[in-house]
């Protein structure tokens, strides 16, 4: 099983693809991302395929392979 993901990222209005770990919590990724954009936003909510999520859920106890869609929005 390989450690890492290639995911569609949507963080506010922005998309990207990102290659990462399965086993990193979904908040601390939130948590680069508001450091790269420089703005940190309380309010938003993390979604897996659509699905709300907590920030320390990872893709591996979700049990997320391919397609993985991960939002960041309001």
């Amino acid at each position: 099983m390989k450690d890492r993901a290639r995911v569609t990222v949507y963080y506010g209005s922005r998309k990207m693809e990102l290659d990462i770990s399965r086993r990193m919590p979904l908040g601390d990724v939130k948590k680069i991302l508001d450091s790269y954009f420089d703005r940190e936003d309380r309010e938003l909510s993390i979604l897996v395929n659509g699905v709300e999520t907590i920030p320390q859920s990872t893709l591996e106890e979700l049990n997320y392979f391919k397609g993985v869609i991960i939002e960041f929005k309001k």
